[in-house]
């Protein structure tokens, strides 16, 4: 919650707002110009449906992930216990994607 709220929790600044905003910037490209990383989060562009959304995550082993969408106000926390399994077709992604925003969005 702190990272969704710039840092405050309760009206107090717990972390730097300018430390959040970092952590969610990407700063090292991966294989597509709209992926990348940051401080120990992912960023990625995505769409759902024609609507385009910007995505930070952190990602644990087992398909645990904290979505946050600053833009749309939305932080998703799952877990899993898939540990060791990277190729799930229907993993935390998906089920934000097609379940989660669209039933958010409407």
């Amino acid at each position: 919650m702190l990272y969704m709220n710039g840092g405050k929790w309760e009206g107090n600044q717990i972390i730097q707002a300018n430390w959040v905003s970092a952590s969610h910037q990407s700063y090292i490209n991966r294989n597509k110009p709209d992926q990348g990383y940051g401080y120990q989060f992912w960023t990625w562009d995505d769409k759902v449906g024609p609507r385009a959304i910007h995505l930070v995550a952190a990602v644990g082993n087992g398909d645990q992930r904290i979505f946050f969408d600053h833009a749309n106000q939305l932080m998703v926390v799952t877990t899993a216990g898939n540990y060791n399994q990277w190729t799930i077709k229907n993993n935390t992604r998906a089920l934000l994607m097609n379940f989660i925003y669209p039933a958010f969005l409407h």
